[in-house]
C-alpha cells in the first residue's frame, strides 16, 4: 500500500485557483510525482466469482470481479475457437460523480472505458490455453475523483490475478495532468477539469506501453516527459499491487501449513 503524503501546512497549501504552491505542494500535500494514497484488496471470499478485488486511488473506488474462462452460449459476442474473447462490463453508482447521474449500459463514457480495458488485457491475457471460452470482467464504479480508466485497469489486474488467469505480466495504470503548464502526477478530480489529463498503462516487467489515452491536446515537446512522469507512477502503483499479491500469497501459504519461501 503507498503512503499517503502527509498534509502540508495551511499556509503552503495552494490558492483557490493554483494547483502547485510555491514551495511545490499540491492542495492535498503531495509533491508533482507522488500518487495519491494507494488502496488494493483481493477479495476471494466472494463466492458468486472466480476472482474478485478492490482498488481505491485516492477518493476513486473501483470493485472488479472476473467470471470464467467459461462458456461463451448465450453470449451477443462472437467466440473465438482458438482464443478466450475477453469482456469488460463496467458500471456505476448514480451518485459516485458527487450527484445523482443514473448512466446506462450505453454510456457513452463507461462504453469507452469498458473497451479500453478489453483492448489492455485481450494482448495480456495468455488467451490461447482458453480456446472457445469467454473471460468476462466486471467493474463496479463506487466513486470517481480522477483516473476512473487507471483505477479500472488497476483493479481489473488484481481481479484476474485472484482468479488464477495466466497472464504475461501487471497491467499497472496511471495519470498525469498537464495543468497549467504543470506536469501532476495522479490527478484528482479538480487537477484533471482544469487542464489535459494522459492515462498510460504500463507492463512493468517487460517494460512496454499497453495503452495511452489523451483527454486534450498538449504541446508536442511535452508528451515524452509526460509519458515518463506516467510510467513513474504506473511503477509506483506496479510496487503496491504486486507487494499486496505477494503478502496474500504469504498468508494464503501460511494458512495451508506452507512455506513461504519463493514470495
Amino acid at each position: 500500500m503507498a503512503r499517503a503524503s502527509a498534509t502540508a501546512p495551511s499556509s503552503a497549501r495552494p490558492g483557490r485557483h493554483e494547483f502547485l504552491s510555491p514551495e511545490g505542494l499540491r492542495a492535498d500535500g503531495r509533491r508533482q510525482a507522488e500518487i495519491r494514497r494507494f488502496i488494493c484488496k483481493l477479495e476471494t471470499t466472494d463466492g458468486r466469482a472466480d476472482g474478485a478485488a478492490f482498488v481505491a486511488q485516492g477518493n476513486t473506488h473501483v470493485a472488479a470481479a472476473v467470471h470464467g474462462p467459461q462458456d461463451p452460449s448465450g453470449s451477443t459476442r462472437k467466440m473465438a475457437h482458438d482464443r478466450a474473447i475477453i469482456v469488460c462490463e463496467l458500471a456505476m453508482a448514480p451518485f459516485a460523480m458527487g450527484e445523482w447521474n443514473p448512466r446506462g449500459p450505453s454510456d457513452r463514457m463507461l462504453t469507452e472505458i469498458a473497451a479500453m480495458v478489453e483492448a489492455v488485457f485481450e494482448p495480456l491475457v495468455l488467451t490461447h490455453l482458453y480456446p472457445g471460452s469467454q473471460i468476462v470482467i466486471q467493474l463496479r464504479v463506487a466513486q470517481v475523483d480522477g483516473g476512473l480508466r487507471c483505477a479500472c485497469v488497476n483493479a481489473a489486474t488484481l481481479a484476474l490475478i485472484d482468479a488464477g488467469v495466466a497472464m504475461r505480466d501487471y497491467a499497472c495504470a496511471c495519470t498525469v495532468g498537464h495543468v497549467q503548464g504543470t506536469l501532476l502526477l495522479d490527478v484528482s478530480a479538480v487537477e484533471d477539469g482544469a487542464g489535459a489529463e494522459l492515462s498510460v498503462a504500463y507492463l512493468p516487467k517487460v517494460q512496454r506501453i499497453a495503452l495511452t489515452h489523451l483527454s486534450a491536446a498538449i504541446p508536442a515537446d511535452e508528451l515524452g516527459e509526460m509519458l515518463d512522469l506516467a510510467i513513474g507512477g504506473c511503477k509506483q502503483v506496479y510496487d503496491a499491487l504486486d507487494g499486496h499479491v505477494r503478502e496474500h500469497m504469504r498468508l494464503v501459504a501460511a494458512g495451508y501449513g506452507g512455506s513461504n519461501a519463493g514470495f
